[in-house]
């Protein structure tokens, strides 16, 4: 099986922090370290990227999501829905 790569972007603002991305950090760690031998990460941390009415917010290989909440997020770092051959890269 060849080696997938994630770019991960998740807000870091107080907004985003407090509504879920303080959680949705340790399962991305999480979920990252299950399958580490097939994939490697870039991940960073942004301030606020004035999307708070819709957070918490996470860019996911050039692709944004709102209102990730825990099960959304474990859907999102699936392999198949973080190839980016699929995605593309393209923000939404």
């Amino acid at each position: 099986m060849s080696e997938r790569h994630v770019d991960i972007i998740i807000c870091m603002g107080s907004s985003c922090f407090s509504r879920g991305n303080n959680r949705n950090i340790e399962l991305i760690e999480s979920a990252l370290a299950a399958g580490a031998e097939k994939t490697t990460c870039q991940i960073e941390g942004h301030l606020c990227q004035n999307l708070c009415k819709v957070g918490p917010n996470i860019v996911i290989n050039g692709k944004i999501y709102h209102e990730v909440d825990p099960v959304t997020l474990m859907t999102l770092l699936h392999p198949a829905n973080t190839d980016t051959r699929t995605h593309g890269g393209q923000p939404s």
